[in-house]
């Protein structure tokens, strides 16, 4: 749910980069430096959001792969240790 959550809110940021507040600047010919800072701002955004999705993914392949164990040697998984 988490990993959705990071990419929803990628999306949002680089769908508010691009709009560039509705100004088309220079006739829309080129971009403005503001607008390629929060494009660039944007693409940071999404590239963490992916880290962090990844780094929960892997943590709870980790957590699942640690429960399988302990359930193998028959002594149980308990968070309370």
């Amino acid at each position: 749910m988490r990993k959705i959550l990071f990419m929803m809110m990628a999306i949002i940021a680089i769908s508010f980069a691009s709009c560039g507040n509705g100004s088309k600047g220079n006739n829309g010919k080129s971009m403005s430096a503001a607008d390629s800072i929060r494009l660039q701002d944007s693409i940071d955004a999404v590239m963490q959001a992916e880290q962090e999705a990844l780094e929960i993914q892997q943590a709870e392949a980790a957590a699942e792969q640690a429960a399988q164990e302990a359930a193998k040697a028959g002594r149980g998984f308990s968070a309370n240790r």
